[in-house]
């Protein structure tokens, strides 16, 4: 029976018949209808399924039916107040302390048992056997299931049987349980295994693939900054023709803003001319031809050597409308030189005896076992040349930078090295040499002879520690700064040390005859077989 057909025959059933007073009392209590309908549990009346097949169950009296789950009584209780009956467990079920239709308050504590005929007249309902099918009285139907029945010990097989059976598939369906378990976390594992692979696999795959697109871009990259680097362009540079590289100005590193980059990728104006000599057009370039040969110089070579018949404030001008900073810095911040040909540097000789050049590079030169002396070459640079055999006798070095140099049988007598910066090494001749303010760098000056030379402040940076055989007799040495040298068989015979500091040095077998020590400090050091 559904909830909604057991609560509209509830609802006739009390509007037809007054409450049902199985006892003559005349005190029973009519219910009020103006109360609200009974609550019930949440599918309270689904789950009041009784135990008992009743056989005729539509002819049942309906003093014996449960106004909640409109079946017989089982285990009845009947309120006092409105002598009204329900099953025990009906009542159970019923939401809060009231009577569920008299309403009244302290259901449960004023509830008794229910007058012994309703008891036996539910006891004589004709029941069905659940084993042998047969009809049995109510209240017998136990003693004739557990006595009588035919079918009771086959039916206590069958229900040993079944808590068996239940009992082994509860077991198998446990064992299954398990095994599903032990499946599902292998498989779990095993698809997690899979996936990180297959993800380790697919970032192994995606790495690769932007490496070769990263390749592949850098390629076409490399194709086209090489065909920009090797296409030619012609220039109008102040009336004359030049054709160069586009790649010099657009892919230089040296100057990377540089306004022939933006000329020709469009950031800045470009002009062009006409030329019936080329097909393709010619830019035009407001330079001197000579500066635009020195700038293309170094942006192809980063060669800043200034020519003699150029000027460094016109070259600093060009860098400023070119925007070329960096030949800018490097002209006005750091050592520049002027360039000279071999073929200006033979004429230059060839015109006068004596070579007058002030910042010139030396360095392109061929100038072994050539006659310079009486020269004025200051502030050059010579460094790392063959100047093997050169004579610089009677010269003005001033300033020159001689580093890295052969310098064998190279004749510096007389001559003026004060500021140069030099790399001594043996049989040159250094007599009458003025080395005031000279760096002397990895110098080995044994059986060298300094006569008469003049070393006024001069720094000796990684000298060697063994100075032997050599002559610095009648010499002038001033402020010079020497540490744990040893001199063996050195002549200092007449020389002038003066505010000089010798430490823990050896002099052995030296000549200091009228030597003078005019303020100089000689501390910790040895004199072995000096003559005094």
């Amino acid at each position: 029976m559904s909830k909604e057909c057991a609560v509209a025959d509830r609802e006739y059933y009390e509007e037809s018949q007054p409450p049902t007073v199985l006892n003559n009392q005349n005190n029973a209590k009519k219910l009020d209808e103006s109360f609200p309908p009974v609550e019930y549990h949440e599918n309270s009346l689904n789950s009041l399924t009784p135990d008992y097949i009743y056989l005729d169950e539509n002819n049942i009296e309906k003093d014996l039916i449960c106004s909640l789950c409109y079946h017989p009584f089982i285990d009845p209780i009947m309120h006092s107040t409105c002598e009204n009956m329900f099953c025990s467990s009906c009542v159970k079920k019923v939401i809060g302390n009231k009577c569920p239709l008299c309403k009244g308050e302290n259901f449960t504590s004023n509830c008794s048992s229910v007058p012994r005929f309703v008891t036996n007249k539910l006891l004589q309902l004709k029941v069905e056997c659940s084993m042998c099918k047969g009809a049995v009285a109510r209240g017998d139907l136990k003693d004739h299931q557990e006595k009588y029945c035919p079918l009771h010990d086959a039916y206590q097989q069958v229900t040993k049987l079944k808590e068996k059976l239940e009992e082994e598939c509860k077991e198998k369906k446990d064992e299954l349980g398990r095994k599903l378990e032990e499946l599902s976390e292998s498989l779990n594992l095993e698809w997690s295994q899979k996936k990180d692979e297959l993800t380790r696999e697919f970032e192994s795959k995606e790495e690769e693939l932007h490496e070769r697109i990263e390749l592949f871009e850098n390629q076409i990259l490399a194709r086209e900054k090489l065909e920009n680097v090797n296409k030619p362009i012609h220039l109008n540079v102040g009336g004359t023709i030049l054709t160069v590289s586009l790649g010099t100005f657009i892919h230089n590193e040296r100057e990377s803003d540089n306004l022939f980059k933006k000329m020709f990728t469009g950031e800045y104006p470009c002009y062009q001319t006409p030329s019936k000599q080329f097909e393709e057009p010619v830019y035009y370039v407001d330079c001197d031809p000579m500066i635009f040969r020195y700038i293309l110089g170094w942006l192809q070579y980063g060669k800043n050597s200034i020519g003699p018949s150029l000027s460094l404030s016109d070259i600093l001008l060009a860098c400023k409308k070119f925007s070329l900073d960096n030949l800018a810095v490097k002209l006005t911040k750091s050592e520049y030189f002027y360039e000279i040909s071999q073929l200006e540097f033979f004429k230059m000789k060839n015109s006068s005896p004596s070579i007058i050049l002030n910042k010139f590079d030396m360095t392109n030169l061929m100038l072994r076992g050539m006659d310079l002396q009486k020269s004025s070459i200051s502030l050059s640079l010579f460094r790392g040349m063959d100047l093997s055999g050169v004579n610089f006798s009677n010269s003005n070095l001033n300033g020159c930078n001689f580093s890295g140099c052969i310098l064998d049988g190279t004749n510096f007598s007389k001559s003026n090295l004060s500021n140069a910066n030099i790399q001594i090494s043996s049989s040159c001749n250094f007599t009458n040499c003025d080395f005031s303010g000279c760096l002397i760098d990895k110098s080995n000056l044994n059986n060298l002879s300094f006569s008469g030379s003049s070393f006024k402040e001069t720094k000796f940076v990684e000298l060697c520690n063994l100075i032997e055989n050599v002559t610095l007799s009648k010499c002038t040495i001033y402020k010079v700064y020497l540490n744990g040298k040893t001199f063996n068989r050195v002549d200092f015979s007449e020389t002038s040390f003066k505010d000089c500091k010798f430490a823990d040095c050896t002099f052995k077998n030296c000549n200091f005859s009228e030597t003078q020590w005019k303020t100089s400090k000689v501390e910790r050091c040895n004199f072995l077989e000096c003559i005094q």
